[in-house]
């Protein structure tokens, strides 16, 4: 008997079982379906980085000894197939796959740029695919020596640690690559929710938080649409949210005009210096019984539909707005040097750190306005929900 492990990843412990050499395939794909709970038509099993094929194979056949470590993948009958581009034919048809496709095209250009850029030139394009193909195949060929090489003395503690962590991370990878496959859109940075306005006969935009407490305005702005005359300082109050500002009071009622339609809702508005220069928060999405559609990507307010803004309009309209505190940064830095700024940058940056959250994070908060700290602190605080921090910076 060949005593064996069989890793699977929603267990917490391996499983050792015990295996005649003759035993087949196809029967060990049973036994350990009667282990697992997995169907062995969605088993996948892998030794030393290779998936085992063969039902009628035996377990001697398939090079599989004392103390080896099999690798079990569920993969459903509905998932995508795992099949590698080798020909050139193959490259081609993907590199015209994606010139016909403008969403897949739209992904390429913010996943892989340098990919995009090459879209137009078949040969450059081809060049990079069988680099790229021949790099994973070579880091495919230094796992598979090093587990090899592992399994020389798979009783080493430290041996089976090294074992556990690379089936770990190739199960990640595997991971990874099924979503990537299934739903490309997730690794794309999603756009707030912004809504066109008039006030008092300006044109604005609004950003709509459903997180945010209150409805707010920039104070610039409020002076700019002549409904500044209107505020009630008796309302001023210190707001708290990550770290802390002071509004300057309360404008009670004023009559809003939503996209481009002629509807019409009052609004009340807290006056404050934020970032961005109206936000639409939650007391006025309850106050009129808006609902925010995302499958008809719009704001409905009984039968009225308020478009949000695309991609292209956000970048043409919304600019974040200059606060007291971006006013002062920007007087204390003139008349330094660009080799002293640059230095207080890497020594600020070099403090801060990313603070353990992914980069996309934080340029998704600081595009909108806020600086690395702020950002950095509205992560902590939300537990590194990009949306709850955009929505605590701007209270």
């Amino acid at each position: 008997m060949t005593k064996i492990i069989i890793s699977y990843e929603p267990r917490d412990d391996p499983i050792g079982i015990e295996i005649s050499d003759e035993m087949s395939l196809q029967d060990l794909n049973a036994y350990i379906e009667s282990e697992t709970g997995v169907p062995k038509e969605e088993q996948v099993l892998y030794h030393n980085y290779k998936r085992l094929e063969g039902w009628n194979r035996t377990i001697a056949q398939l090079g599989i000894t004392e103390g080896d470590i099999i690798v079990l993948s569920e993969h459903k009958t509905n998932s995508i197939s795992e099949s590698n581009i080798t020909s050139d034919d193959r490259i081609e048809m993907l590199r015209q796959q994606i010139h016909g496709d403008s969403q897949l095209r739209s992904q390429i250009r913010e996943l892989d740029p340098d990919l995009f850029s090459k879209l137009s030139d078949p040969e450059v394009f081809r060049d990079i695919m069988i680099a790229r193909l021949r790099g994973r195949d070579a880091n495919f060929n230094v796992q598979n020596e090093e587990m090899r090489k592992l399994h020389q003395n798979p009783e080493d503690p430290e041996n089976q640690a090294k074992i556990f962590e690379m089936i770990r991370q190739q199960q990640i990878d595997e991971n990874l690559q099924l979503a990537y496959d299934i739903s490309p859109e997730s690794f794309v940075q999603v756009n707030m929710l912004y809504i066109k306005l008039r006030i008092n006969g300006h044109e604005t935009f609004a950003l709509v938080d459903s997180g945010a407490q209150q409805t707010i305005i920039h104070p610039k702005l409020a002076e700019e649409f002549g409904i500044l005359r209107f505020l009630d300082k008796r309302y001023a109050a210190m707001s708290i949210g990550i770290g802390s500002a002071r509004t300057e009071g309360r404008i009670h009622s004023v009559p809003v005009s939503l996209g481009d339609s002629n509807l019409e809702v009052p609004c009340s508005f807290t006056v404050i210096e934020t970032h961005v220069g109206i936000l639409f928060g939650l007391d006025m999405l309850r106050r009129h019984k808006c609902l925010i559609d995302l499958g008809q990507d719009a704001l409905l307010i009984g039968e009225h539909k308020v478009g949000f803004l695309n991609e292209s309009e956000i970048a043409m309209n919304i600019k974040p707005l200059e606060t007291s505190v971006t006013k002062d940064l920007n007087i204390s830095s003139k008349g330094t040097s660009l080799a002293d700024s640059t230095t207080r940058r890497q020594e600020v940056d070099s403090t801060v750190g990313s603070g353990g959250f992914a980069e996309g994070d934080l340029t998704q908060l600081i595009s909108l306005g806020f600086t690395k700290q702020e950002a950095i602190a509205a992560l902590k605080a939300s537990h590194g929900n990009v949306e709850l921090a955009a929505s605590l910076l701007f209270q």
